[in-house]
């Protein structure tokens, strides 16, 4: 995998759950922690500091991940921060 960008999803937390993006040079990665207690851990497809989590995704030249660094900039603007 690649590099996580700025992203409207919450991020990892301490329980095992959150979730991100990665955009990567051939694939935009979805990520959704699965390392919560009682959380089925053989779905994991991601290595992460915990039990892992489950990756879903689609070519990096899909239209999503330009919607997706679109939408992140549109945030940043909106708090006051930077895009990419």
């Amino acid at each position: 995998m690649a590099t996580s960008t700025d992203s409207p999803a919450k991020g990892q937390d301490i329980y095992g759950g959150g979730d991100w993006f990665v955009v990567g040079p051939e694939y935009l990665w979805y990520i959704q922690n699965n390392g919560m207690d009682g959380d089925n851990w053989g779905y994991n497809n991601v290595r992460t500091g915990g039990a892992g989590a489950i990756g879903y995704r689609v070519p990096a030249s899909s239209p999503m991940t330009a919607e997706l660094r679109s939408l992140v900039s549109e945030i940043a603007a909106l708090i006051g921060g930077e895009g990419e």
